[in-house]
């Protein structure tokens, strides 16, 4: 009787293991890539900035805001802003504009992501996103954390 006990044990800790697996792969995977596609100079005097978001953290987003600081080409801070990317559906790709009044899109030369500053899902707040994220820059400037 102790063989089939044994037995019993072992099969449904592998049971288990199989279900846990996919959950656990998923959250090995998760990210949140964000790349600053392009920087546009606007007619009102200020610099357009188009961000690409992938959601691939396994759920939806249902706010995301974030801390920028925006350096000029000499390394000097310009500014710090706060981006509100809002709603991401799980699995998507988003676009999202922003618009920096007062200042030329030349003189950007880098744009920190300083902080998360918000980050939720429908299971609640996350605490990892600024872990998650991944940065890259297709633009003239660059986005690093």
């Amino acid at each position: 009787m102790p063989f089939r006990s044994n037995s019993m044990i072992l099969a449904i800790a592998a049971l288990f293991g199989a279900l846990l697996y996919p959950a656990a792969e998923a959250w090995a995977e998760a990210s949140l890539p964000i790349e600053l596609n392009k920087l546009e100079q606007r007619d009102n005097d200020a610099c357009r900035a188009y961000m690409v978001f992938q959601n691939k953290l396994g759920e939806p987003i249902s706010a995301l805001r974030l801390d920028l600081i925006l350096f000029r080409t000499d390394g000097i801070i310009e500014s710090r802003l706060a981006l509100d990317a809002g709603r991401m559906p799980v699995d998507k790709t988003v676009v999202k504009l922003f618009d920096i009044p007062g200042l030329s899109c030349a003189d950007i030369g880098q744009m920190l992501l300083n902080s998360v500053l918000q980050c939720e899902t429908a299971a609640g707040v996350r605490d990892d996103c600024i872990s998650l994220v991944e940065t890259t820059s297709r633009a003239s400037a660059s986005l690093k954390k």
